[in-house]
């Protein structure tokens, strides 16, 4: 498997792929000439440098988004204000190309931090630097593009781990480790302004970033990089995100005119509903998450194998949190493949062969494969998720926040407090945990009790024992759901309405209109107590 993710070309050779952006940007530059004289010079100085420079120099965000600009302001007749500047910064690049030890944007670094020794190895962000022309581009870019991020100096600790991290990787999976981080030139920590701290059991706001406005860097959170394995982890994601990019500026990864607004959408189960739209996946993006979870597996896998004789190396990790990452890969990079091929008409040629590829190495590699078309396993991984997350930040609550009057929730208007509010969420959920397995022609196992109504709810629990109560009936809820075949959900029968993957959809949809005015309550009142 990872042979044909790193090695196979066209979509899995990471020199192969860079060598097709630098003739495309050969091609480009030579459309700039007629216009832009500078655009020969690094045309020239491109052809005359060396293997490494040449692939650093086209991986440069800044590099590229000059390019990109003056292609827009010369041939589209777009206008663009900054089209002397990048010119300019052409010229530039072309002077630094005689000595290409660096990239253009790095050349102003004094002390530059790399990923490791070789040449693949991309360069990491530091906000102490010569603020030349490239820093103030790039800063530009960053104020444009992710306006929300905040770019920072990794300390001591981080950078660290980020070194160690780009080791790990290239002992767990070498080849794929190279193919990856052969597409990131720059590594830039950030995160978002913090507004307040985040209530214990808070999932962060941002964790890690890749944009397709900023080429060859990826945005990791500090959160992400406390230790090497999780670092190893994000760097192969965010960069699998960036050869992604490599191959949709390449080959015929989408169709001829693929419009994101006009795009179907794929809307991930593991995610919550967001009303924003954000849970849902255009099929650019979904094609290369698909991409980027196939790669997940072969890493969790690999870090399963290895965990404990990499211990005293890289430090301890948990066990089974890699299991269960394993097959969440597994498991989300099936369903979207399968949901793209619904899709195929708005994938190029190139696109059309990824995807088989894809979808032929998860059912070679994937030893317990789900059942086409399933998708409850994953409908009840964000539901113990959400479990979790919820019971963790109930439990930091005062025992004065349970009793604060939460804002009516339609279909319980009289449950007005927290407490009240969970035991109409457990009733709900219990019994609509009967419904489902009554669909399914099963009966429930003894010991399944319903928790009681919501009126006599006891209103003066202290917040862990209510806490305890929910996610003990979600553990029970979770299990009986996870103990029947996933094949059967997917079977109607006579007179079941609606499809029982589907009533297991419409209970977590329900619940989660709850969970979120909970959770905004439940956050506010820590917050006003802190």
């Amino acid at each position: 498997m990872e042979r044909s993710l790193a090695l196979m070309r066209p979509f899995g050779d990471g020199d192969y792929i860079n060598g097709c952006t630098l003739g495309r940007y050969e091609r480009q530059l030579a459309m700039l000439a007629p216009d832009v004289p500078a655009a020969t010079a690094v045309l020239e100085a491109l052809r005359a440098a060396d293997p490494v420079g040449r692939t650093r120099t086209i991986g440069d965000p800044v590099f590229r988004s000059a390019v990109h600009k003056l292609l827009g302001h010369h041939r589209l007749h777009l206008p663009q204000p900054d089209a002397a500047e990048c010119a300019d910064l052409l010229r530039r690049t072309a002077l630094l190309l005689a000595a290409p030890e660096r990239s253009p944007l790095a050349e102003g670094v004094v002390a530059l931090d790399r990923l490791g020794a070789a040449a693949h190895h991309g360069w990491i962000w530091r906000e102490e630097r010569e603020e030349d022309a490239f820093a103030h581009h790039f800063r530009a870019l960053l104020h444009e593009r992710v306006p929300h991020l905040i770019p920072a100096t990794p300390d001591a600790r981080i950078l660290d781990n980020l070194v160690r991290g780009a080791e790990l990787l290239e002992t767990l999976v070498p080849d794929l480790a190279r193919s990856t981080l052969a597409h990131v030139q720059v590594v830039v920590v950030a995160d978002v302004p913090a507004r307040r701290p985040l209530m214990p059991g808070e999932e962060p706001a941002f964790t890690s970033l890749t944009n397709p406005f900023i080429l060859g860097t990826i945005f990791l959170a500090p959160n992400v990089l406390r230790n090497p394995w999780s670092a190893a982890e994000f760097l192969l994601h965010e960069g699998l995100h960036q050869k992604f990019m490599d191959l949709e500026h390449t080959h015929s990864m989408l169709r001829k005119g693929y419009s994101v607004d006009e795009s179907p959408v794929i809307n991930p189960p593991w995610h919550r509903v967001q009303l924003s739209g954000a849970s849902q996946w255009h099929v650019n993006r979904s094609i290369s998450v698909t991409h980027v979870y196939t790669a997940l597996a072969l890493f969790f896998a690999r870090a399963r194998e290895r965990a404990a004789e990499l211990a005293p190396r890289f430090g301890p990790v948990d066990s089974a949190e890699l299991e269960l990452s394993l097959r969440q890969s597994f498991d989300r990079a099936t369903y979207l493949g399968e949901k793209l091929m619904g899709a195929r008409d708005e994938l190029g040629v190139a696109g059309q062969r990824f995807l088989d590829w894809l979808n032929g190495l998860l059912r070679t590699f994937d030893p317990a494969p789900p059942p086409g078309g399933g998708y409850v396993h994953l409908l009840l991984d964000l539901y113990d998720r959400e479990a979790r997350e919820f019971a963790t930040r109930l439990a930091h609550l005062s025992p004065a926040d349970l009793e604060k009057p939460v804002a009516p929730v339609p279909g319980a208007s009289e449950a007005s407090t927290v407490p009240a509010l969970v035991a109409h969420l457990e009733a709900v959920e219990t019994a609509r945990a009967r419904e489902v397995m009554a669909a399914l022609g099963r009966t429930m196992p003894g010991g399944f009790d319903a928790p009681p109504p919501a009126a006599s709810a006891p209103l003066a629990e202290r917040p862990s024992d209510v806490a305890a109560r929910f996610s003990g009936v979600r553990q029970r809820v979770s299990n009986v759901l996870r103990e029947v075949p996933w094949a059967e959900y997917q079977v109607a029968r006579e007179g079941s309405t609606p499809r029982p993957d589907e009533a297991v959809r419409e209970l977590l949809g329900y619940s989660d209109r709850y969970l979120g005015r909970l959770l905004k309550h439940m956050t506010a009142s820590f917050h006003a107590a802190a």
